[in-house]
């Protein structure tokens, strides 16, 4: 399934690699691209992937994650 992520506190690129690698590491997460000028990720997963972990590891960055939808 494919979902999105709204960010706050995004402000380069470094910050959208940050945030795209990080996503990377969760088990079950694939393809993961991340649009600094949407602050927004977009990522596809499975259905066991929790929103609330994708939540947890982007604010463990120091952002701020708004919502976690479908696409």
């Amino acid at each position: 399934m494919r979902k999105f992520a709204k960010i706050e506190g995004m402000s380069c690129e470094h910050c959208a690699s940050r945030i795209s690698h990080v996503l990377s590491e969760i088990d079950g997460i694939s393809d993961v691209h991340v649009n600094l000028k949407k602050s927004v990720a977009i990522f596809d997963c499975d259905s066991d992937v929790c929103n609330q972990e994708v939540i947890d590891m982007i604010e463990s960055l120091g952002y701020i994650v708004k919502e976690v939808d479908w696409e």
